[in-house]
């Protein structure tokens, strides 16, 4: 799975994967650093 987080005024998109068979434990896969990030938008075109 995929997910965006702030860290240190960045925003980090990483690439994830689960493992059920040892208590859902996570390997980072991909971790990039999105430059000039200015938040999310939605499907309303609505910016948050």
């Amino acid at each position: 799975f995929y997910t965006i987080y702030p860290l240190n005024g960045e925003v980090h998109y990483v690439k994830l994967r689960q493992h059920p068979d040892d208590h859902y434990s996570c390997i980072i896969l991909e971790d990039e650093q999105i430059p000039k990030f200015r938040g999310f938008s939605t499907d309303d075109d609505n910016e948050v």
